[in-house]
Formats: C-alpha cells, sequence, structure tokens
C-alpha cells in the first residue's frame, strides 16, 4: 500500500512538475493562448497576414512538419502533399503543374462540360419531382465525376449511377483519418486507425479494387488523361538524371488528385449556394448578372469567355463564400529549421512547430470590419486594399499553394453560372432571408475541421426557369 501510495504521489508530482515548465519555463511561455493549449506540445498558432508570409513563403526558413507522410497512402513513398523534402516536393509539383495549364486545361474542357451538364439536369430531375436537392451532395458527386474522369479516362459515375456513390463517405472518412493522424500520428504507426474505421473498411477496398482495375484497363484506352501525362514524365530529383515515375508513383499521385480534387471544390460549390439561399438580394443581383450576359443559351457559359469575365458580381459572391467557407480551414504546420525564424516581429527557435489557420487569418479584424458577415461587395474593392488582399487564402500562398486553383475557380463559376441561368433557387422548409443585418448578413455555413472541411447542405429547389431549357 505505501509502495501504491508513493508512486502515486510521484506520478503527480512529475505531472505538476511538467505542467509548471509548459506555463512558466517553455521556450514559448511567454506567448499568449488558452492555458490549456500551453499544457500540450501543439504548435504555436498565428493568424496575421504578415505571418502567413513569413511562414508560408518559398523563402522561408522552415520545412513540413513530420506529421506529414500520414497523409500519403504509402508508408514508403510520399506524394506531393505528403512529402518533406523541398526538392522532391519542387519536383513532383512541376510535373502536376503541367496537368493544369491553360492549354491543358482547354483540351479537357468538354470533358469537364459534360459532367456540369448531367448535374444540371439532375437538379431539374428533382424539382420536376418535387424533392430538394442537397448540394453537398450533389456537389459531391459532380466533383468526384470531373476529378476521375480526368484522372483515369473514366468518371465514376455518380451522377448517373448508385453503383459507386460509396465513395464520397470513403474520401471523407480518410480525411477525418489524417487529420485524426495528423494531431497523432503515432495512431497511424501502431495502426490504430485501422481499428477506428473498420466500419468502412469494405467500401475502402471496394474503392480500391476499382483503382486497380483502373490500372490494368488503361493501356487500352485512347481518352487522354491524367495518367497518360504522369506516366510520360521523368523527374529529376533525387540526383541530377531524369528518371520516369514508377507505377507506384502515378498511383500515389493520382489518389491525391481525386481526394484534394473533389472535396476541394464541393465545399466551394455547397458554400457558395448556401449563401446564395440565404441572402435574396445577392441571390437576385447573381441571377440578373448572369442571365443579362448570357441571354441567349446556357452553351455560352465556359470558361474564360468574356460574358463570364463580366459577370464581376458573381465573381465577388464565390470568392466572399472563399472567405466565409475556406475549403482548408486548419493550419498547415511547419517546424523551424536550424538558425530560427521571425515571425511578427518575434524570434522562434529551430524545433519549434507553427502555423497559419486559413479560417482564422480570413476572418481577422484588423484587415475586415465585419469578417464574419456576407458582404459580396468588399471583394469587388480587395484589389485597392492591399490588407485585405493580403487576407485572402483559400488555396494557401506561396510554392505551397493549390497546383489546381485556376481549374478549381473555372469549375465553380460555370457550375454556378449555369445553376443561376437556368434555375431559381430557394431553400427547403424556409424563406429566403434577406442580405440585412443581423443573422442574415452572419449566416454561417458549417463546417467541420478534417484537412478538407466537412460540411452538410444546403438542402435546396431548384425551380427551371420560366422558358429556358437545358
Amino acid at each position: 500500500m505505501k509502495l501504491g501510495a508513493t508512486a502515486e504521489r510521484a506520478g503527480l508530482g512529475i505531472i505538476a512538475g511538467l505542467c509548471v515548465y509548459q506555463i512558466y519555463f517553455h521556450r514559448l511561455h511567454q506567448h499568449p493562448g488558452p492555458l490549456l493549449a500551453k499544457l500540450t506540445n501543439w504548435y504555436a498558432a498565428y493568424y496575421t497576414p504578415t505571418a502567413m508570409v513569413q511562414i508560408y513563403s518559398a523563402r522561408a526558413n522552415v520545412r513540413k512538419d513530420d506529421a506529414y507522410p500520414v497523409m500519403s497512402a504509402s508508408s514508403h513513398i510520399p506524394s506531393t502533399i505528403s512529402c518533406l523534402d523541398k526538392g522532391q516536393h519542387a519536383a513532383k509539383r512541376r510535373i502536376l503543374a503541367q496537368l493544369f495549364t491553360p492549354s491543358a486545361l482547354k483540351g479537357v474542357e468538354e470533358r469537364v462540360l459534360s459532367h456540369i451538364r448531367t448535374f444540371c439536369a439532375s437538379l431539374g430531375e428533382s424539382s420536376q419531382e418535387g424533392r430538394a436537392t442537397d448540394m453537398a451532395v450533389l456537389s459531391d458527386y459532380l466533383t468526384f465525376d470531373i476529378i476521375s474522369d480526368l484522372c483515369y479516362g473514366q468518371a465514376f459515375g455518380l451522377l448517373q449511377s448508385t453503383a459507386l456513390r460509396y465513395i464520397p463517405n470513403v474520401i471523407s472518412c480518410i480525411s477525418r483519418r489524417n487529420a485524426i493522424c495528423f494531431i497523432q500520428p503515432a495512431i497511424q504507426k501502431y495502426r490504430l486507425d485501422r481499428l477506428f474505421f473498420a466500419p468502412i473498411s469494405t467500401q475502402i477496398h471496394a474503392f480500391g479494387r476499382w483503382i486497380q482495375q483502373q490500372q490494368k484497363q488503361h493501356p487500352k484506352k485512347i481518352t487522354p488523361d491524367f495518367r497518360s501525362h504522369l506516366t510520360t514524365s521523368t523527374i529529376t530529383h533525387p540526383g541530377p538524371n531524369p528518371r520516369p515515375l514508377t507505377n507506384k508513383e502515378v498511383w500515389i499521385e493520382l489518389l491525391q488528385l481525386v481526394i484534394a480534387g473533389s472535396d476541394t471544390t464541393t465545399v466551394a460549390l455547397s458554400a457558395a449556394v448556401f449563401h446564395f439561399c440565404h441572402h435574396a438580394a445577392a441571390l437576385a443581383r447573381a441571377t440578373a448578372e448572369v442571365r443579362t450576359q448570357f441571354s441567349t443559351t446556357v452553351e455560352a457559359i465556359r470558361p474564360g469567355s468574356p460574358q463570364l469575365r463580366r459577370c464581376t458580381y458573381l465573381h465577388a459572391c464565390i470568392h466572399e463564400s472563399l472567405h466565409l467557407a475556406p475549403p482548408v480551414t486548419g493550419l498547415a504546420p511547419r517546424r523551424v529549421l536550424e538558425g530560427g525564424i521571425q515571425v511578427d516581429g518575434v524570434w522562434l527557435p529551430a524545433g519549434i512547430v507553427l502555423g497559419c489557420p486559413i479560417y482564422a487569418v480570413q476572418r481577422d479584424r484588423t484587415c475586415f470590419l465585419t469578417p464574419d458577415w456576407h458582404l459580396p461587395e468588399r471583394q469587388q474593392q480587395r484589389q485597392k486594399r492591399s490588407r485585405m488582399l493580403s487576407a485572402f487564402c483559400p488555396f494557401s500562398v506561396g510554392h505551397r499553394a493549390c497546383v489546381a486553383r485556376r481549374f478549381a475557380m473555372d469549375e465553380i463559376t460555370v457550375t454556378l453560372a449555369r445553376v443561376l441561368f437556368l434555375y431559381d433557387l430557394r431553400l427547403a422548409g424556409r424563406e429566403d432571408a434577406d442580405a440585412g443585418t443581423g443573422a442574415a448578413a452572419a449566416a454561417e455555413y458549417a463546417l467541420k475541421g478534417w484537412m478538407t472541411s466537412g460540411r452538410e447542405g444546403p438542402v435546396v429547389y431548384a425551380s427551371p426557369r420560366e422558358g429556358c431549357s437545358l
């Protein structure tokens, strides 16, 4: 008994000593923050635009944190997102960048538009049957069909068939799993993630079999796709001699594109519709703008068209939704290298993990007077206000920014423009709110902070516009 009591007191003493050290003597003890956070070994978080640049610029004396490898499908081969080595990341990124050049995007434009047409038709079918549409679900189907078609030359077919509609749930669980392992990598190390996500293991294996099937069938296909490009690409890191990507590297990069290229765009589309349906004045103005610019046919709404560029208010609404509901809300942790780094006037030594949560940066009250309100008009002034411009970073900043951001913006803009041209939107279950003051102006699209944002809804009715057809 005495031995047990002594051990208990010793344990409590050690815990108390660690708490005292963390609060009063840790090298970051002078930094403000929640008391409980000081008791952890978690990162230092900043939310200013200057910190964003200082931490994530190409010359910042930092590297990705050690937790990033949990995001790769292989424990031995990193993806572009998960690799820690700056040279290797740059080499892989250059290969992916070729997939999203203006000429490359022009070459896949018709394939993307074909899926957007199916998406718009699905909205109309639901309306004719008197059913409301969950935009988060339907947007998932659209973005997964587009990115799978571009990656493998064959779409999942989620918009037209129920066979593979379990895939968005699988990707959502992978996002949650990555977020958990990101915070505590030991969960992956000891394979506890397999236990936590055992209920969907069957679906994960089915998804893997579909991917393997596409790999085997690919040589028989003549449709150019991202896999064709990757299999003919060479990488020059490590070493100066170019070498082709291995089949495993191609598989990992394609899987990364499917996950990142679908989830983020879905969040942006769903959030934009949510804000439109909660702000009747903004919806009416954007709808009128689109229908004025495209008075004849919906087929004129294409990426880069002069009329679409003139839809300045629509663009402002999209940017405002990205401001209020960024597809990635959290921070991308960076580990300070030897020599330290200065952030917002404070010197931080090597070994510190730090970052900027995008959600917090974009709601910095020193940059936005009312950061929680839906005000598309301020996005039209953003180019004239440098501080507001610097605080807008939904696709991150620097050489780690999203390589497909132009493609994502084209996909979002064309889809929304076609929906507004064809349909009158309203929120299911309530009257449209007015974009005035109070609760309506501050309506919040609820997000969950996984690797990409978890979301639900909005559920809407899309009534076909009078005298207009697909």
